[in-house]
């Protein structure tokens, strides 16, 4: 087919060419037919052709003939006798491992265009099934309850057909069960297959001999910049503890969770006539200091500069600081951190925090000094938990009234959830954010008040390609006067990140001349789906509506298209976003860069 088509293409052009021969050089005629004669030997090409018996039949078939496959189309005489002479074995190979044990076959070989051709006719016959199966445990752990499972979950059935794809996945799958229990020098004893082809039936012996169970021995610390107990509870490997992958796989994660380490390397050293197991540890110390800049942009705030330097191991306790820098028009932020790690050093540290922002609306400009203690707890893999308290002062002027300032003394605690398939680009993940913050009068406060915040955000494929985004937020404050909350603790919506059409916090409850006060309460909802173009390039369509209010809500809806680019830094978005409660407005552009989830 393909060397009738290149043939086709080439009258076509023969046929132009003839057509202006008056106008054509004699030259390029001759170019012409070379050119032909060069394509037509670039069109043909071997081929083998196979017909008959499953898809997955002529795949492993095909498969087994790779090599033959390769020869080139004017290969020498005896390369394919010596091909045709392997074929057998080859076909022979690719039918048992699928459990055909009686296929036969037709060949036909053939010269077209001075090129090889195989066609192959399989006549399958019929399949082995799996009549029986003793799987036996020996060595020292054949009396090990735990094992059970092991033997019954055996990855192969009597009555299923042979595969010995499957069966040497089965076999490597009980070895990898073995480990996960301790058993990391278990070996097969005897792993045999016997097949009777007359009677279609295959009887499987497996027989493995568990060796002795493994457990942790000692830690072996290098000496680093960090003290020794430091990285040993970082680690977390107990001493005595059953040996399992799941186990090193883990102290893998919680070394390299930090910063303190450019490389982990971590060597078991199993001894055969005893069960423990020591671990020799290579530590790599990153750089101490890291030194970031940043020049970006966001319809929010527009044009900024950040800044940011860290020491990521102060002391041979391992205490690290941050600062931390941000600059635009509408907001400036100046953040230090210095976070201690605790009893367990992957999961649990103590941050203490200074801080400044200052933030500029058309309806407010606020200035927020704390200063404060964070106390952070990993319960799993994906939940978190925290209790703090932070001391802030505000210096704040709403348009159209006297400056104001305010102290509050913040008791706040909350729980968090992520989890996620793949943090480069999300296609299932979740997120959940909650948090419970007070103050009271009596306490260093000027106003008292409990307020609650939650936020979710939800990643859900739709078929192969196609993402739902769906987002919401909740908020409600119990006080006595809202006017006397600080804009930095009402709530406020509208921008990039809430609901798209509507300029950075311009949503809230207004008062009598129209300026935004904002809301004890908030309420916000989004959903978005997109698709990919080409490559890297997103389209996107989304609804947004969401109110801050205090008395009655008044809900803002926004809808429009985006497109999405996954650069190298993080996805970058880009939304045209109509306003739908103020027809008189236009379209709002939103461009903003994070991570999706």
């Amino acid at each position: 087919m393909l060397f009738l088509s290149c043939l086709l293409l080439l009258l076509l052009v023969g046929a132009r060419l003839r057509a202006s021969a008056e106008t054509v050089p004699r030259y390029i005629g001759l170019g012409f037919f070379l050119l032909a004669s060069l394509m037509l030997s670039l069109c043909a090409r071997a081929e083998i052709s196979i017909h008959g018996g499953s898809d997955a039949l002529k795949a492993n078939v095909r498969a087994h003939l790779d090599s033959l496959a390769r020869e080139a189309c004017d290969a020498p005489t005896w390369r394919l006798e010596r091909a045709s002479a392997q074929l057998p074995q080859q076909i022979e190979a690719a039918a048992q491992a699928l459990g055909y044990y009686q296929l036969n076959y037709e060949r036909e070989w053939r010269t077209d265009n001075n090129c090889w051709q195989l066609s192959l006719d399989l006549q399958p016959g019929p399949r082995v099934y799996i009549e029986d199966i003793q799987f036996q445990l020996l060595g020292p752990g054949r009396s090990d309850a735990s094992l059970l499972d092991v033997q019954q979950g055996l990855e192969l059935s009597v009555g299923q057909p042979l595969n010995h794809g499957d069966y040497e996945d089965a076999k490597r799958a009980v070895q990898k069960q073995m480990q996960n229990r301790g058993y990391w020098q278990s070996r097969w004893q005897q792993s045999r297959m016997q097949i009777s082809p007359s009677d279609n039936q295959a009887y499987l012996l497996l027989q493995l001999d568990t060796g002795p169970k493994s457990y942790f021995g000692q830690l072996l610390v290098p000496q680093t910049a960090l003290d020794t107990s430091l990285v040993s509870r970082l680690a977390g490997i107990e001493p005595g503890t059953v040996f399992t992958k799941e186990k090193l796989d883990l102290a893998y994660e919680r070394l390299q969770s930090k910063n303190y380490f450019s490389s982990v390397l971590l060597q078991p050293s199993f001894e055969q006539d005893e069960g423990d197991t020591d671990i020799a540890m290579q530590l790599a110390m990153a750089s101490k200091y890291q030194l970031s800049t940043g020049l970006g942009y966001s319809s929010d705030q527009g044009p900024r500069v950040s800044f940011r330097l860290d020491d990521h191991y102060v002391n041979r306790a391992g205490h690290s600081w941050a600062f931390h820098s941000l600059w635009s028009e509408d907001l400036s932020e100046v953040k230090f951190n210095y976070r201690i790690p605790l009893t367990d050093p992957a999961e649990q540290w103590l941050d203490n925090q200074l801080g400044y922002l200052r933030e500029q609306t058309d309806s407010y400009l606020s200035r927020t000094y704390t200063a404060g203690s964070r106390y952070v707890s990993k319960l799993n893999e994906q939940w978190n938990w925290f209790a703090a308290l932070s001391f802030q002062r505000d210096l704040y002027q709403v348009q159209g009234q006297q400056d104001e300032n305010s102290k509050l003394l913040i008791p706040s605690g909350g729980l968090n959830y992520l989890w996620l398939d793949n943090p480069s680009f999300t296609r299932l993940g979740l997120r959940v954010e909650t948090e419970l913050l007070t103050s009271s009068d009596r306490f260093f406060s000027d106003t008292q008040f409990v307020q609650f915040r939650a936020y979710a955000k939800s990643i859900v494929p739709l078929g192969s390609k196609l993402r739902l985004i769906n987002r919401g937020q909740f908020g409600t404050t119990a006080l006595r006067e809202f006017f006397q909350l600080p804009p930095s603790i009402r709530f406020f919506t509208g921008g990039d990140n809430s609901v798209r059409g509507y300029d950075y916090n311009s949503i809230g409850e207004e008062d009598e001349n129209g300026v935004v006060q904002g809301g004890s309460h908030l309420l916000v909802g989004s959903v978005e789906l997109d698709h990919p173009i080409k490559g890297p390039w997103y389209a996107a369509a989304f609804f947004d509506v969401g109110t801050a209010f205090d008395s009655e809500a008044d809900f803002s809806r926004g809808t429009g298209l985006g497109l999405r680019w996954r650069s190298p830094i993080g996805p970058l978005r880009f939304d045209l976003a109509k306003p739908l409660d103020d027809p008189d407005s236009d379209y709002a552009i939103h461009f903003s860069v994070g991570v999706d989830l």
